[in-house]
């Protein structure tokens, strides 16, 4: 099946990621504010919404946590996404299959 293969998942993401920072408007920079910091936080924000759609549809797909969090490992370097950032979402991907886990023992 071919959502099974990593290079389905790395070409999925860098498609969607383009798609989104050319579809997304930026926000008005007011006098004074960080032109840099705030094209970095806007890329951030584009990361970070990307790699959580990705992984929940990786985990909702059958996908194991170890090639999730290996996807998320891979992605986040190659982005340069903040590692507080990162752990939400290593939190939120380990969070998904501890309730997997409790939901399978609890039946």
């Amino acid at each position: 099946v071919i959502w099974q293969s990593m290079r389905f998942w790395n070409a999925a993401f860098f498609i969607a990621l383009q798609r989104e920072r050319a579809e997304r408007q930026r926000y008005p920079i007011n006098d004074g504010d960080d032109v840099i910091q705030a094209e970095i936080d806007f890329q951030n924000d584009i990361v970070y919404s990307q790699l959580s759609k990705f992984l929940w549809r990786m985990y909702t797909l059958g996908i194991g946590q170890e090639l999730c969090l290996d996807f998320l490992r891979k992605q986040a370097s190659a982005t340069n996404l903040p590692n507080d950032m990162i752990k939400m979402i290593q939190k939120n991907v380990q969070h998904f299959f501890e309730s997997t886990n409790s939901n399978e023992v609890s039946q």
